[in-house]
């Protein structure tokens, strides 16, 4: 059959298109898997168990009966005029002051004076200084405000991020950290279209966005779950989407992540997504009970009250130390009332690193029946616990010594 020199042309030019455009489809779908696909759980774990003494050094009792108490969260900040410690309980829209130094109560601080917090319900709050307490509330709805009351910033997430398949939007975890500030941007925690209980594919999408609070968009996705959260595909452990992280003091471009049963804390460098593993190992932690695929809070609930967890890491801006909270394992009811255990007290210890992550050792807190370790904030002096004090007019701390040192 006679083939023109201008149709031959035409028909190498569809060949070579089809072959390109074959070629850019795989190219494309195979950048996109590896995308998607969980991060490589390279944990080695080397360090040997050593037992660290720890000591009451002081405890605080503050007599007042309008204080309230029952705080969420407390945090301590320094100033020339002494340390401040804040107590928050969020259901009360409440924070209550407190001299540190001297042990007196200041004053009381109310989070639903400014409008644009009357209808938000708290679950995280981050204390700055006096001119900048960040709260953060349901909905991805983040208020900057200060001790007058006075609202100073505000950011509605829902109405700033545009959804895709990898983010349906930004809220706050109880107990746990979801964002920080670096370098003029925000990173807050994010979420998939997708149920983080069912769908293995959860932990296959970045945990994390990049906003800018001047042009108000976010700027870009990142994070990595281990590929621990996604090995068995039909069973997960619950709360499993639940981290505490911290910038890492020596880079604080990277970022260091400790999920409730890793071993090993990732450290992720915020600039390249590149991440590694140290060991951070608990004596008390080995095993951990995963339950089906699918949403079950009863089996949830039982698994937070009785399976040991890792939970908060705290640096120590005063030691230069980490601070690995780790709640142990407990039956599920108490052998004398045959009630349920409480999840928020348990028997826990503090696994210290330097500030380099080297492993130091491990303190057990003998006396935990009197704390929860879900909410200690660092002193000049130690580890501030509240302490639960059968008299409803005063408001008891206790400051913990690790002896690191020994």
């Amino acid at each position: 059959m006679y083939i023109s020199l201008l149709n031959l042309k035409h028909i190498l030019m569809k060949k070579i298109n089809y072959v390109l455009i074959s070629y850019l489809l795989i190219v494309f779908s195979c950048q996109k898997t590896a995308e998607n696909e969980s991060l490589t759980y390279d944990c080695k774990l080397e360090q040997q168990y050593k037992e660290l003494t720890n000591s009451i050094i002081r405890s605080i009792k503050i007599d007042n009966d309008s204080l309230i108490g029952l705080y969420s969260k407390i945090s301590v900040i320094s100033s020339e005029d002494g340390e401040f410690l804040y107590g928050i309980n969020f259901g009360l829209n409440r924070i209550e002051k407190f001299n540190l130094t001297n042990e007196t109560y200041i004053k009381t601080i109310y989070t639903n004076t400014p409008v644009e917090l009357r209808q938000l319900p708290l679950s995280e709050a981050k204390f700055i200084n006096q001119d900048s307490i960040i709260l953060f509330g349901s909905g991805g709805r983040m208020v900057i405000m200060n001790e007058a009351e006075k609202v100073v910033d505000k950011w509605d997430f829902s109405k700033l991020i545009s959804p895709n398949s990898d983010l349906s939007g930004v809220d706050p975890l109880n107990n746990s950290e979801s964002f920080f500030f670096y370098k003029n941007k925000i990173y807050v925690r994010s979420f998939p279209p997708l149920n983080w209980d069912k769908d293995v594919e959860f932990y296959e999408k970045p945990f994390m966005l990049e906003f800018d609070p001047v042009n108000l968009k976010v700027t870009k996705l990142l994070g990595m779950f281990p590929e621990l959260m996604t090995a068995d595909p039909n069973n997960y452990f619950y709360n499993d989407y639940k981290f505490s992280w911290t910038k890492f003091k020596n880079n604080p471009g990277e970022l260091i992540i400790s999920y409730r049963r890793a071993h090993c804390l990732q450290i992720l460098d915020l600039s390249s997504s590149n991440s590694t593993f140290v060991s951070a190992k608990s004596k008390f932690l080995n095993d951990f009970e995963l339950i089906p695929r699918e949403y079950n809070s009863q089996a949830g609930r039982n698994i937070l009250v009785s399976q040991g967890i890792y939970h908060n890491l705290i640096f120590d801006s005063y030691r230069k130390l980490y601070y690995r909270i780790v709640s142990h394992s407990q039956p599920l009811r108490n052998s004398t009332t045959n009630r349920i255990n409480s999840a928020a007290i348990k028997p826990f210890s503090i696994i210290v690193l330097d500030d380099k992550l080297n492993y130091l050792g491990e303190s057990t807190i003998s006396n935990y029946q009197n704390y929860s370790y879900l909410n200690p904030a660092v002193s000049s002096e130690g580890i501030v616990f509240p302490v639960y004090d059968n008299d409803e007019n005063i408001v008891s701390f206790d400051i913990i010594k690790i002896n690191y040192e020994e």
